[in-house]
């Protein structure tokens, strides 16, 4: 694959997966980047900026894409050679979550405003996803952010190995899971009225 080590981190999950706090998670740790909607490189991708500019000479960057993200479907074929074109070697992290507390959150959230509108979106956008994994050219790993928030420490050491990036625990927002809130009737599908 490729010779030298991942310096581009790019974060891409469903809405409400967790791309926010893994993406939080890698600037804390000293990567260059913004865990919001508007980060500062899509400037640079829209052409009001230049990369040079925006990133300065940052060794290791993260950027985050939610499925969808601002209401549009990223480009990750464009994204991918973006970074690959500026000098970048692009591993993408797949956030995952358990399913009923991805949905749960949704709704929270107000990424859909029922029950079944959270469940369709939540199918699109791994559908969006399965579909585009050719475009990450082998260079993907799924992050289980609802095993991340259970045993942030496994999780952490096991992710340092791959992309070098040492994210401490402590300081961390993941000293509380936020899963749990979504675990009380985890198992009772019945809705009450």
């Amino acid at each position: 694959m490729y010779n030298k080590p991942y310096n581009a981190f790019i974060v891409i999950g469903p809405e409400s997966s967790g791309t926010r706090v893994l993406t939080r998670m890698f600037v804390e740790a000293g990567c260059f980047g913004q865990d919001t909607n508007g980060q500062k490189l899509d400037l640079v991708l829209g052409g009001q900026d230049t990369f040079e500019r925006v990133v300065g000479n940052s060794e290791k960057l993260v950027f985050r894409r939610s499925i969808p993200h601002s209401k549009t479907w990223p480009d990750i074929n464009g994204i991918h050679l973006f970074f690959e074109s500026k000098g970048f070697t692009p591993l993408w992290l797949i956030t995952c979550r358990d399913w009923y507390s991805n949905i749960r959150s949704k709704i929270k959230r107000g990424h859909a405003n029922k029950w079944e509108k959270a469940i369709t979106a939540y199918k699109k956008e791994w559908e969006y996803l399965v579909a585009n994994k050719s475009y990450f050219r082998g260079q993907y790993y799924y992050v289980n952010m609802s095993m991340l928030f259970e045993d942030p420490n496994a999780v952490l050491s096991a992710m340092a190995q791959i992309t070098k990036v040492i994210i401490p625990v402590k300081g961390c927002e993941l000293i509380f899971n936020p899963d749990k809130e979504y675990t009380e009737d985890k198992y009772n599908l019945v809705r009450k009225k």
